[in-house]
């Protein structure tokens, strides 16, 4: 599994592109005030209604710091 984070600013201009990741962690800078998040298998195989489901109980979003930066922990 890969995910990809692509983050937009207060006036929605896209101001970050992650690209592929497979680490456990990735950190958003105070300027994303949203996101959206994409999910694919490494192997480009079709993901099913279960899988979504299973990306969605193992996902959290916290704070990072008092800075307002965001981790998204996927585990």
């Amino acid at each position: 599994m890969r995910y990809a984070v692509v983050g937009f600013d207060a006036n929605g201009k896209r101001v970050l592109d992650s690209g592929w990741q497979t680490g456990a962690i990735y950190t958003l800078g105070k300027e994303v005030v949203s996101y959206r998040l994409l999910f694919s298998y490494t192997d480009n195989r079709t993901m099913t209604v279960e899988d979504t489901l299973k990306i969605e109980k193992s996902l959290s979003i916290i704070p990072a710091s008092a800075i307002d930066d965001w981790e998204l922990p996927i585990m």
